[in-house]
């Protein structure tokens, strides 16, 4: 189902609440077995990465990422806190799209809207409650404006391809990042800075987000050892992976299993 399209048929039941959250990095990874409702979530400041079962979405600031109820995820952080105002409600409708994200831009309308609604829709009037889906439609029309500008540009359905690429790829040790320059067509310096333009960080540090949150994954299982869980992921070197994975999670692959296997 294409998410334009959802988005523009888009028919809410009812709006739960929009509510600002500030994550400390110790409280992550986040792991959410079933989202009570849908969710449209704007991110203010650090940059998640959330696993899903068929996709991995990085969403930086500036961008709303949709993720629908009863979805299974979790979530990476690679700052030391990430804020983001999220809107919760039910749709009318049974059939709704897999989780996707668009661009809103950073301190944008997209934002204001988000922020009042957040301070009104709690209230108990009717008045409010016709202002707050007002507003919420308001947001949706302005990301389906954006998102159109977005998906248009030559740029971005190169960048597209190359991520895509990466999602394949990341677990292989012959993968380079040279080989989304390759199949993006664009210089290796303007790819990077689109890259991060986009997504908030490097295309080196996208591809360290992937592999460590599956080396995490392997570690539970005890047939693994941390060896085979380097290469798995992509590390040849057992030592190099070791370093990496205590740099981005403040433990080493051993502690890491015992903390989630206890």
């Amino acid at each position: 189902m294409d998410h334009r399209q959802w988005l523009s048929s888009l028919c809410i039941s009812e709006l739960r609440f929009a509510k600002t959250y500030i994550t400390p990095k110790k409280y992550y990874p986040i792991r959410n077995k079933s989202r009570h409702h849908h969710g449209l979530i704007y991110t203010t400041q650090g940059t998640e990465t959330y696993f899903f079962r068929d996709k991995t979405i990085t969403s930086p600031p500036g961008t709303v990422l949709y993720i629908p109820k009863g979805e299974a995820y979790t979530i990476e952080l690679s700052e030391d806190s990430n804020t983001v105002i999220t809107m919760e409600f039910e749709v009318a409708s049974r059939e709704v799209p897999r989780p996707f994200l668009m661009k809103a831009g950073k301190g944008s309308d997209v934002k204001k809207c988000f922020l009042e609604t957040e301070r009104i829709c709690n209230g108990k009037k009717y008045a409010s409650e016709v202002m707050c889906r007002s507003l919420f439609y308001r947001a949706v029309y302005l990301l389906l404006s954006k998102d159109t500008e977005y998906h248009t540009t030559q740029n971005a359905a190169k960048l597209a391809d190359a991520v895509e690429l990466l999602h394949s790829n990341y677990r292989s040790a012959d993968f380079r990042i040279s080989d989304m320059y390759k199949i993006s067509g664009i210089s290796a310096k303007y790819f990077e800075t689109v890259f991060k333009r986009e997504f908030g960080i490097t295309p080196k540090e996208y591809l360290i987000q992937l592999r460590i949150e599956y080396a995490t994954e392997l570690l539970r299982n005890e047939k693994y050892t941390v060896g085979n869980v380097a290469l798995e992921v992509g590390y040849s070197d057992i030592y190099h992976f070791c370093k990496i994975f205590k740099e981005k999670t403040g433990m080493s692959p051993g502690e890491a299993r015992r903390m989630h296997n206890s």
